[in-house]
């Protein structure tokens, strides 16, 4: 039997359960998500018996791609460029995950976009190559906050029931 420990930060992990948390117990203002979710015939996942990554960790995982696509607004693109301690909350998480990758700013010269004109839609293909070229760092993001949202959801019984 192999040993494998998983590292736990916990940077951002209580604010990503506490959304869960307020998804699940009001779901109602965030109906069109839920849809999203269980639309398209992915119902079909919650019939496979005690599968090892379970529907609460497909839902953390949903929600963690919500949000991101919530957070890319022109508003959040001039906040991060404007205030000077004020960097993206993917920047932010993967940073102090100690995951490299090319911050916003950064990409922005490389891609010779100035700073005034950035806007929503360089926000997004930023993202993609989070995605796609820069090594996969959001797919890892987004698996260490799934690990680590889904330990602390799970402690919770109160939730689970």
């Amino acid at each position: 039997m192999r040993n494998e420990f998983q590292d736990m930060d916990y940077f951002e992990t209580y604010y990503f359960a506490n959304i869960i948390h307020n998804v699940i117990s009001d779901p109602l203002p965030y109906i069109r998500n839920m849809e999203e979710f269980h639309g398209d015939m992915k119902y079909a996942n919650f019939l496979k018996p005690f599968p090892r990554y379970s529907s609460l960790h497909l839902f953390v995982e949903h929600i963690f791609w919500n949000l991101l696509d919530e957070q890319t607004n022109d508003k959040v693109v001039r906040k991060a460029l404007t205030e000077r301690d004020n960097d993206l909350w993917v920047n932010r998480d993967l940073k102090h995950h100690k995951m490299p990758h090319l911050e916003f700013r950064e990409w922005l010269r490389v891609n010779l976009i100035d700073e005034c004109d950035a806007d929503q839609d360089c926000l997004i293909e930023y993202h993609h190559f989070l995605m796609n070229e820069g090594d996969c760092q959001l797919e890892k993001l987004n698996d260490q906050m799934v690990k680590e949202v889904f330990f602390l959801m799970f402690l919770n019984r109160g939730f689970l029931a």
